[in-house]
């Protein structure tokens, strides 16, 4: 079970996704990457979306996890655009068109409409998490938009967003968009049985880097408020 492909945010992949996409997803009982049984349908997926409802004024979230030394932003299942609103995770008319990155062909020319305000603050954010990052021990790390890696589906990074859509028509026309990344810590560790067990030394570097991030992430959203 994975519960990062449990989240509501294009959960059902085989509706969202082009069919021949490669997508970590599945819904094999038996696989890593099993999406439930509907969205939300495991306890801590609906914890998190019911901390979202306790904050309905939350601008920013970052999901933690390891390894890769990424620090990925949404959309996580096609390339971002500005200009069409009508291209959105909702509109039916998409359905089974989204995924292909880069948009190699005419029938592909999909993307996931992200505000252009919104898309400027996520790049000051991420450009100042990344260097927060860079500066605890001198180490590049990449920021880039999640799908740059493969199409995902269901996770917690996009369901800010994804609410944000969805509960419009709830929402006062003033109330700024929120956001969502993924900070994928460290590096894997070809010594450990499990390359996802750092060494104490790199754990340590770890958790100095993530916290950095964050710090950089909360003087970001105070300059942005």
């Amino acid at each position: 079970m994975d519960l990062n492909r449990n989240i509501a945010a294009a959960w059902d992949y085989r509706k969202a996704l082009e069919p021949d996409v490669f997508v970590a997803s599945s819904d094999n009982l038996a696989s890593k990457t099993l999406i439930g049984t509907a969205p939300l349908s495991e306890p801590e997926a609906k914890n998190t979306d019911w901390a979202m409802d306790q904050m309905p004024d939350m601008r920013w979230f970052v999901d933690i996890h390891s390894v890769a030394g990424l620090l990925l932003y949404g959309w996580g299942h096609d390339s971002n655009q500005v200009t069409d609103k009508s291209m959105n995770i909702l509109n039916p008319a998409y359905g089974g068109k989204r995924g292909v990155f880069p948009d190699t062909s005419p029938q592909h020319q999909y993307g996931e409409y992200y505000d252009r305000g919104g898309l400027d603050e996520v790049a000051v954010a991420t450009t100042y998490m990344a260097d927060s990052m860079a500066a605890v021990r001198a180490v590049p790390w990449i920021r880039e938009q999640s799908v740059n890696l493969y199409p995902t589906t269901g996770t917690a990074a996009n369901q800010p967003m994804y609410r944000m859509i969805t509960r419009n028509s709830s929402i006062p026309e003033k109330r700024k968009g929120a956001h969502g990344f993924t900070i994928e810590f460290g590096a894997a560790n070809d010594n450990a049985e499990c390359p996802f067990y750092p060494t104490v030394l790199n754990n340590q570097a770890n958790m100095a880097e993530v916290g950095a991030a964050l710090m950089g992430l909360l003087l970001t959203a105070a300059r942005l408020k």
